[in-house]
């Protein structure tokens, strides 16, 4: 970067929806340096392949996974913009950007392991920051009619991809019945599987990932995997466990209130800590 004054950086972002929430902590921080704001470019329908045999829910026009897809977008469009040092996010048609990320699928920066916003900062040293920040603040104005109050409930998400085959999330039925409400948030097909094991769970429905982002942050404790969900309770620094992946462990939760967990009896030990 040179040292005329600029008014605002573009970046382009090919990934999924938690890759763009983990490029956050590199965007906000050059952004504040520079006294600017960014634009980011979102890079729709680019065909995704995670790992042999992952399932992911995103598709495509033809029915083929894609990092992310014009619904995804419209979703997270209202958090983004709600952001103050983010000006606009706009769909990526080409644009000359100041920070293209999809770099880091071409460098050799050990995909898949390590901590994803490191890959950023390996690719891009002026995006490094520091992890331990919180990127995401939640004004209560931001949602005018909430539809839940879920200041005492726990938050569960759990996608298909990136799970530890050693948990088992029947011990939530514990937490329940010392009368935790406990909602779930993702697909119904993953909430039907969850809700198999934790019978009293409720469905969290949203309208946008800004609401979603709201509930999260007034909840009393996040529980998920490497995902998405995850990702916006990193952001926002609130009292958050992680299922670890053992084939691929590139989500690093750091600061305070954040726990880890990768068997049964850790899980157990750490709920026990902090649900009262």
């Amino acid at each position: 970067m040179n040292n005329q004054k600029i008014t605002h950086l573009t970046f382009m972002q090919p990934r999924n929806l938690g890759d763009l929430i983990y490029s956050l902590w590199g965007i906000k921080n050059v952004c504040e340096k520079l006294n600017c704001k960014a634009v980011i470019y979102q890079w729709l329908n680019k065909e995704a392949f995670y790992y042999e045999g992952a399932k992911h829910p995103t598709k495509g026009d033809s029915g083929n996974e894609v990092t992310m897809n014009r619904k995804m977008f419209d979703m997270v469009r209202p958090l983004m913009l709600a952001l103050p040092y983010v000006d606009d996010f706009l769909e990526y048609q080409g644009e000359t950007v100041h920070f293209n990320l999809d770099r880091i699928s071409h460098m050799q920066i050990n995909i898949p392991f390590g901590e994803i916003r490191n890959w950023i900062g390996y690719c891009f040293p002026e995006l490094q920051a520091d992890l331990g920040d919180k990127v995401i603040e939640i004004p209560f104005s931001w949602l005018y009619n909430p539809k839940y109050d879920l200041s005492e409930a726990i938050i569960v998400n759990r996608t298909t991809r990136y799970r530890n085959p050693h948990i088992h999330y029947g011990v939530l039925n514990k937490y329940a019945m010392q009368g935790h409400k406990i909602y779930f948030v993702g697909t119904l097909d993953e909430f039907s599987e969850f809700s198999g094991f934790v019978h009293s769970a409720e469905y969290l429905k949203v309208d946008d990932f800004l609401e979603l982002a709201f509930y999260i942050n007034q909840c009393k404790l996040f529980i998920g995997n490497q995902s998405f969900c995850f990702a916006l309770a990193e952001a926002m620094k609130v009292p958050r466990v992680l299922e670890v992946c053992s084939f691929a462990p590139n989500v690093i939760p750091i600061g305070k209130e954040a726990y880890q967990y990768y068997d049964e009896e850790c899980f157990v030990t750490i709920l026990d800590s902090l649900i009262k």
